[in-house]
C-alpha cells in the first residue's frame, strides 16, 4: 500500500504551518511519503496517479479540534483550475488527468492565528498530538492491512 501525506501551509504565518508541525510527529513507514507544500498546485496531482491513499493536512480556522473527513470528488462543472485550488479539486483533478483512483482525506487541524509569526498559537499546539494520532491511524490501517 502506497500513501502520500501533503502537509500545507505556511511555518511563518504562526497556526497556517500547523498541517508541518503535525507532520513532524508522524512515525516514518514503509510507503508513505510526505510532501511539504505552502499550497496547493495543480502539479502536484502528477504525484498522487499512484497513491492508494492521500491524507492532506490542513489550517482549518473553523476547526475546534482535529478532525479527518473524506474527500468525494467535486460534481461536474466545478473547475479545478481557478486562482484556489483546495484538496478536493486537486483530487478531481488528478483522477481526470492522471488516473487516481485512491482515497483521499483532508485533516482538518485548529487554526485561529495567521499572523506573522514562526510560533504557533498555545492553543493549535495543544491539538498537534490528536492530529498525528488520527493521521497515524487511519496510515497504519491502511498501509498494513491487505484485501
Amino acid at each position: 500500500m502506497s500513501a502520500l501525506v501533503i502537509a500545507i501551509g505556511n511555518r511563518l504565518r504562526a497556526d497556517d504551518g500547523v498541517g508541518h508541525h503535525v507532520a513532524d510527529l508522524l512515525d516514518p513507514m514503509p510507503g508513505v511519503t510526505l510532501l511539504r507544500v505552502h499550497q496547493l498546485t495543480p502539479e502536484i496531482a502528477a504525484g498522487m496517479q499512484s497513491a492508494e491513499t492521500v491524507i492532506f493536512l490542513d489550517a482549518d480556522p473553523g476547526a475546534d479540534v482535529p478532525s479527518l473527513d473524506r474527500i468525494a470528488e467535486p460534481a461536474e462543472g466545478g473547475g479545478p483550475f481557478s486562482h484556489s485550488m483546495n484538496p478536493a479539486t486537486l483530487v478531481a483533478l488528478s483522477a481526470r488527468l492522471y488516473g487516481f483512483r485512491g482515497e483521499a482525506w483532508l485533516c482538518r487541524l485548529y487554526a485561529r492565528d495567521f499572523s506573522a509569526s514562526p510560533e504557533i498559537s498555545p492553543e493549535a499546539a495543544a491539538h498537534l498530538q490528536e492530529g498525528a494520532r488520527l493521521v497515524q491511524q487511519l496510515l497504519e490501517a491502511r498501509c498494513t492491512s491487505r484485501p
